[in-house]
C-alpha cells in the first residue's frame, strides 16, 4: 500500500525496483495506493506492459516509467530557477500543471500498458 503524498512517488518507485530486483523471493499479487500512490502504482504498472498473467502473482514491475514520467515533467518545468519559479507560482493559482494528464492519457492510450494496469 502507497500513501497518498506527492513527494512520497519517488520513494514509492525505489521500493518498487527493491521488490522487483528481489524478483523470485517476493512475489506481488495486489496493489493499492491513494492519492499520489494510485498515481505512482499506475506509473508503476504501466510499465510492465502486461508481462503479468491476470490472474495469479509474480515479480513487482520497476519503476523505470514512473522514474521517466518525473524527468519528463522536471524537463516541462522549465530549465532555469526563473522559469520554474514562474511554473510554481501559476501552479499555486490555477492549480497543477496539465503534464500529467496529457501523460496518464498518453499511457491509457498504450494498449500493453492499459492492461498491465488494468
Amino acid at each position: 500500500a502507497l500513501p497518498g503524498a506527492a513527494y512520497f512517488s519517488v520513494a514509492a518507485g525505489g521500493l518498487a525496483d527493491v521488490l522487483h530486483f528481489m524478483g523470485d523471493h517476493v512475489h506481488v499479487d495486489r496493489f493499492i495506493g491513494a492519492s499520489g500512490g494510485a498515481c505512482s502504482l499506475f506509473l508503476i504498472l504501466a510499465n510492465e506492459r502486461s508481462q503479468r498473467s491476470m490472474s495469479g502473482t509474480g515479480p513487482c514491475p520497476d519503476a523505470e516509467e514512473l522514474l521517466r514520467s518525473y524527468l519528463m515533467y522536471g524537463e516541462s518545468e522549465g530549465t532555469g530557477n526563473w522559469q520554474r519559479s514562474w511554473n510554481a507560482c501559476r501552479q499555486v493559482f490555477s492549480g497543477v500543471s496539465n503534464f500529467w494528464e496529457k501523460r496518464y492519457e498518453e499511457l491509457l492510450q498504450d494498449e500493453r500498458a492499459w492492461t498491465a494496469v488494468r
